[in-house]
């Protein structure tokens, strides 16, 4: 990769090839390991805190027992560490759909083709911005949950936390990195306001806007409210 990405001038310095393909390969390449990285480090994070929540006891509050209660039977304990897993599993489906989009880009920049290059941007740029914040804050609420413990470097879980704390930075700092993905966001919905198309199917959502906003939930039991067909329809309306 390095002979394809420089070049020994006469002097022996390096210089960077002009070609954009293999700049921007590098660029979208590494964002993609940067997201797979939050979510494998989330789900590592998790591990240890999971254990720690089942082995660790305090309160003697059950009824008929003076037995002190797992801590991770407390709903706030379960809800803290349930929704880090929630995220490393969102993280990690994103990055698998976000790979084969980066596979197809690339086939197509090896042809001459660069239709598939804003998409890639939008989606490498604004997953990057939330799966790093998610990780970062993520594994430094895991590494409370685990009390004093979690600050201990025998833990296993707070030089997790510092090796993850460049992320937000690396590529591209975050707030810039949201902006740019929120950019092709309006790009699309200037098109469908004067009547055309989206760019991608991707957004093909903000055709029916108001349509999504004014569906109303059916829901009435914990079943219902669970099904993917309910979730996907209250992602769409956040999102609208």
């Amino acid at each position: 990769m390095l002979s394809r990405f420089t070049e020994i001038t006469k002097e022996g310095d390096f210089e960077l090839k002009s070609d954009p393909r293999l700049l921007y390969q590098i660029m979208s390449l590494t964002r993609l390991v940067i997201i797979k990285g939050c979510a494998f480090n989330l789900f590592r994070s998790g591990m240890v805190a999971i254990r720690y929540s089942v082995c660790r006891r305090q309160f003697s509050n059950q009824k008929e027992s003076k037995e002190e209660r797992k801590l991770l039977d407390y709903q706030v304990h379960m809800e803290m560490l349930g929704k880090q897993m929630g995220n490393m599993m969102a993280i990690w489906l994103a990055s698998n759909s976000m790979e084969e989009v980066h596979e197809r880009a690339m086939l197509e920049f090896n042809e001459g083709e660069f239709k598939s290059l804003d998409i890639l941007h939008h989606l490498t740029a604004g997953v990057k911005s939330m799966a790093t914040e998610m990780c970062y804050v993520g594994l430094d609420e895991m590494r409370q949950s685990c009390g004093g413990a979690g600050f201990l470097l025998s833990s296993g879980i707070a030089d997790q936390w510092s090796d993850i704390a460049p992320f937000p930075t690396f590529e591209g700092v975050n707030p810039v990195m949201a902006q740019q993905a929120s950019r092709f966001i309006f790009k699309n919905f200037k098109r469908i306001s004067k009547g055309k198309k989206p760019n991608d199917e991707l957004f093909n959502y903000l055709t029916t806007t108001d349509e999504i906003i004014a569906r109303k939930s059916t829901a009435s039991t914990v079943e219902e409210f669970i099904t993917l067909d309910h979730i996907e329809n209250t992602l769409a309306a956040r999102a609208g």
